[in-house]
């Protein structure tokens, strides 16, 4: 059942904007250093900073989706109308990390 709870908290609404907006304070905080975005938002959801290796997994991650954002048509007539591909893509980072068993299950 904790597999449900998990895919369910995963897909709520709520964890997509808090996720969003997570990514909007990382982004305002740190800049554009994809690797300070990532350190502020491991701090602010674990209260730990990531090690080298969750950090290279990170940028991997970052890079994948961002692509595949950027490869999605528009919505609607207007090109204008495009969502950052950067900021969808460090939002979805921060779903998975909130989501994630560092954040869900506290020792």
């Amino acid at each position: 059942s904790d597999v449900c709870s998990s895919d369910l908290m995963m897909n709520s609404d709520f964890v997509v904007q808090r996720s969003t907006d997570l990514a909007r304070r990382a982004i305002a905080v740190a800049g554009n250093s994809r690797a300070e975005q990532v350190r502020m938002v491991w701090r602010l959801a674990t209260g730990l900073s990531p090690t080298n290796q969750q950090l290279i997994e990170a940028w991997d991650f970052l890079d994948a989706q961002a692509t595949a954002f950027a490869a999605l048509p528009v919505e609607g007539d207007q090109p204008g109308q495009r969502q950052d591909p950067a900021l969808l893509a460090l939002a979805s980072y921060c779903q998975a990390i909130l989501c994630s068993n560092r954040v869900l299950y506290v020792d």
